[in-house]
């Protein structure tokens, strides 16, 4: 039937593309052919359609050609924004909803300073187990636990590191039993050799000058003597009466006066001392650096998170460019840093 009326069919089909080339005419005649109203999707719907003119070159047929030719003009003035026809996962759609609900609350918590009190969710908790993770197998002092401002996932972070902590105490525990038994053999071992130098340490106070007034061997029986000394103070100090121990004090005195390396053993102390005295200052310096340094590290992380709360409400700030302070900040880190 639709081929006995092939001409009325075009003519419908000329008014749907001169309805649909129009943007201002809300109404489309799709349903006054069968033709029409079976290319409506590929017409106007959500389809990339593409339509293909035959004309004749013969003299004869001009009419109709250029009836054709203006015919396809119409049609190439009708734009379809076509789509890609696609279905979304339902837990895929809930589990983006989800992460930009989470985002949307921290930055408004950021924005006015208030504390959530729900619970972690698992994926939060597994980053904050893999954050945790990458903080301790750092070894460079600069590393940094970065966790927000979430009060919720820093006391989550500090369980996970007090549980370390406890577990490699508990390690250290079980394995120091061996330790123990070799620490004893050892202590063990000391006092039985202690015990057979106990015979040395009984020399009388002449014997012990003798030694020292002896020039062939004068280093040799200052160890010795020093070695005595030791022995006998380490081994029995509580046994023997205080009078022995004035007396052997005063013959170790009275060495040590004589000594001929006497003046530069007493100058290397001084200089030790004073070497001492300089690193402990340098080192008490070096601490102040680190802290000052941490200090403003953890300044100029909060103004970044405050800036960055800032250009939410404020669309001109940009926090992709540095300003003043924070470059002042960085400044002072490079500062301390080359102290």
């Amino acid at each position: 039937m639709e081929a006995k009326y092939i001409n009325l069919s075009l003519h419908y089909l000329e008014q749907v593309i001169i309805a649909l080339s129009e943007k201002s005419r809300s109404h489309v005649p799709y349903r006054n052919s069968m033709m029409t109203s079976v290319l409506r999707d590929s017409l106007g719907g959500n389809c990339m359609t593409n339509m293909i003119a035959n004309i004749a070159a013969d003299i004869t047929n001009i009419g109709e050609s250029m009836s054709t030719c203006r015919f396809s003009q119409r049609v190439a003035l009708v734009k379809n924004e076509a789509l890609v026809n696609e279905e979304l996962d339902p837990q895929l759609l809930i589990a983006r909803l989800r992460k930009e609900t989470l985002q949307l609350k921290e930055e408004l918590c950021l924005a006015t300073g208030e504390q959530r009190t729900d619970e972690l969710t698992e994926e939060e908790k597994a980053s904050c187990v893999e954050a945790v993770k990458i903080y301790v197998a750092c070894k460079t002092d600069e590393a940094i636990l970065n966790t927000g401002t979430d009060l919720r996932k820093i006391q989550f972070c500090f369980k996970l590191l007090k549980i370390m902590i406890c577990n490699i105490v508990v390690d250290k525990e079980c394995t120091g039993d061996g330790e123990n038994e070799q620490v004893l053999e050892a202590q063990q071992t000391r006092t039985d050799a202690m015990k057979q130098t106990l015979p040395v340490t009984r020399l009388s106070q002449k014997e012990t000058e003798a030694s020292v007034t002896d020039s062939s061997q004068g280093d040799s029986c200052y160890v010795r003597n020093e070695k005595v000394e030791r022995s006998s103070n380490r081994s029995s100090k509580g046994d023997q009466p205080e009078s022995s121990r004035t007396e052997r004090q005063d013959a170790f005195e009275q060495f040590r006066q004589t000594y001929p390396h006497n003046s530069e053993i007493e100058e290397k102390k001084k200089l030790l001392r004073k070497k001492y005295s300089e690193a402990k200052v340098v080192g008490e310096r070096v601490n102040e650096s680190r802290n000052s340094i941490n200090k403003l590290k953890g300044k100029l992380q909060q103004y970044r998170l405050t800036r960055a709360a800032r250009s939410i409400a404020d669309k001109s700030i940009d926090i992709s460019q540095t300003d003043a302070a924070e470059e002042k900040l960085k400044d002072d880190i490079e500062e301390h840093k080359t102290r």
